[in-house]
């Protein structure tokens, strides 16, 4: 079992959790309550799109002879450089 790619897997999944949730409540928050539904679904189409986006992605690095460790750190780099900006 490669412990390190569950360890990475988890630790993405709890940061994602960590922003998400928070994110989810601020819009609540701040969205009229009238407006309230179509832009929690308008951000849950958004963040389906990333998915795909990342998912088609991801296909395209692996079929080019890349390995999971290379996907990983080709994501980390991108999100730390969205992370500059």
């Amino acid at each position: 079992v490669h412990w390190r790619i569950i360890f990475d897997l988890f630790m993405i999944a709890v940061c994602g959790g960590l922003f998400e949730v928070p994110l989810n409540a601020v819009i609540q928050h701040r969205t009229p309550h009238t407006a309230r539904a179509s832009v929690l679904a308008g951000s849950a189409l958004i963040n389906a799109l990333f998915v795909i986006l990342s998912s088609v992605l991801s296909a395209l690095i692996l079929s080019t002879g890349w390995g999971v460790m290379d996907l990983f750190l080709a994501f980390s780099l991108a999100n730390f450089g969205v992370t500059l900006i």
